[in-house]
């Protein structure tokens, strides 16, 4: 998935966001209840889910996040560490960023998510297969499978704003069983202002 990793780190952080959410626009902290009743039985003690707000002078988000996982390279993605690193399988990660996909001016966000977050699991390239694709008004959700990993990946915007926001998740076969989890960490995810 080197197209994946490439979009993850082209992201660019170009002036505030009006753009309110995945998971709604209001100032209530994130709810980690439903995120944390969707890890499994087996899970339990393993992952846990916490409100936490992360970002730069550019952005700013707040989401349900795996607590004991690391800061990685860029505000907004994390990492699992220590001894629990393999248990998520190899490439594991979970990362919240915004994207102006070049200027960042209003554009038609819908477009320009689909090209640069979801076209790599539509175009025939990819030997990532999609099993669940969703799309509601300002927003796409895709859940995809290839090799021994799981992606998901959804992205929110507003018309007019200067950026849409995306949620990613990338999980080994061996943690397949926390897509619902992470799904719903993705859906609590929140732009701040």
């Amino acid at each position: 998935m080197k197209r994946f990793v490439l979009i993850s780190i082209v992201i660019a952080a170009c002036g505030k966001s009006s753009s309110s959410g995945g998971g709604g626009g209001d100032d209530k902290p994130v709810d980690v209840g439903p995120v944390n009743a969707a890890i499994p039985a087996a899970w339990k003690g393993k992952i846990e889910f916490t409100d936490q707000t992360f970002g730069d002078k550019h952005e700013k988000y707040e989401a349900a996040a795996p607590k004991d996982w690391k800061s990685s390279f860029m505000p907004g993605s994390f990492e699992p560490d220590g001894a629990m690193k393999d248990a998520f399988g190899f490439g594991a990660r979970y990362e919240v960023s915004g994207n102006c996909d070049g200027d960042c001016v209003a554009k038609d966000w819908q477009a320009t998510a689909d090209k640069v977050e979801f076209k790599q699991f539509t175009d025939g390239t990819s030997s990532a297969k999609i099993v669940k694709d969703e799309k509601g008004a300002g927003w796409r959700q895709v859940i995809a499978e290839g090799g021994d990993n799981t992606y998901i990946v959804r992205a929110w915007w507003v018309d007019g704003a200067k950026r849409y926001n995306a949620c990613r998740a990338t999980l080994g076969k061996e943690a397949k069983d926390l897509v619902p989890a992470f799904v719903a960490a993705c859906q609590t995810a929140k732009a701040k202002e």
